[in-house]
């Protein structure tokens, strides 16, 4: 088989989503448990301080605070999830058999590849912010029958996000080269490795991290070491997803223990 055929994509496409479908759902249905539990912290914090002698004339701000810090620390959740998700992206192929199968889906390796990369990010869209809307409007609905002042937090959660409006432009492109570098780079290993695939990542990120930061130090002053890092960031989504790819093509039915080379 070549190129890239239309239909031979949208079967796979509908393969990929027909045996994720029940992960993804139960992953969503994690993060909305964690995101109540994040409201349940934070708002039970809330009201202790409501309890101990705060002025009425504090209450509107305490609760404005508490629900900036809720967004902040869901959207940290969120971005951890979406990388998570991109570690563990072929995790249900790893063993023989389901390795097997797929590997003999009538398919090209850039239609398998494309498919579970739009399963990926559907799969993070909904689990990591389409989670939280699902538990704000619930901790909000909880909020309404308990008698307690109803307060969404998503827009809170969205402003996490740079845009023009709050943020500079240079700041704006460089949180969105970061998170798709590290997106990357998770994806390429996911590809990479067949086992403990958070841990191995973790291990790998971070000694790479620790390397390119100390050989900056050593030959680049700050003046110009953030124009350089942002570069750097743009060459690893290029390089770390063409090695994805590469390396996924190179997949056989039998592998290293490890790695799947």
């Amino acid at each position: 088989m070549k190129g890239f055929d239309l239909k031979r994509f949208k079967n796979v496409l509908n393969y990929d989503f027909a045996t994720g479908l029940s992960p993804m759902m139960w992953f969503s249905l994690g993060m909305v448990i964690l995101y109540l539990l994040i409201f349940g912290l934070f708002f039970n914090l809330n009201y202790n301080m409501k309890a101990s002698n705060i002025p009425p004339e504090m209450n509107d701000f305490l609760m404005k605070t508490t629900i900036h810090e809720v967004a902040s620390a869901s959207f940290f959740a969120a971005y951890l999830f979406m990388l998570g998700a991109a570690c563990t992206l072929f995790r249900d192929v790893q063993k023989k058999a389901p390795r097997t199968i797929f590997l003999m889906l009538p398919a090209t390796n850039a239609e398998k590849f494309v498919s579970r990369w739009i399963y990926l990010l559907v799969f993070s869209l909904i689990g990591g912010i389409g989670s939280f809307v699902v538990a704000d409007l619930l901790h909000t609905a909880w909020q309404g029958i308990s008698g307690n002042p109803m307060v969404l937090a998503t827009g809170y959660f969205f402003d996490r996000i740079p845009h023009e409006a709050t943020a500079r432009t240079y700041d704006i492109v460089s949180f969105y080269a970061l998170f798709l570098s590290l997106h990357s780079f998770c994806l390429m290993c996911s590809v990479l490795f067949k086992k403990y695939h958070l841990v191995a990542t973790f291990a790998v990120g971070l000694t790479l991290w620790e390397l390119l930061n100390q050989s900056l130090r050593l030959v680049l002053s700050q003046e110009i070491k953030e124009p350089v890092l942002l570069v750097l960031m743009f060459v690893c989504i290029i390089l770390f997803t063409t090695l994805a790819y590469l390396l996924f093509c190179r997949w056989q039915v039998v592998t290293h223990k490890f790695l799947n080379l």
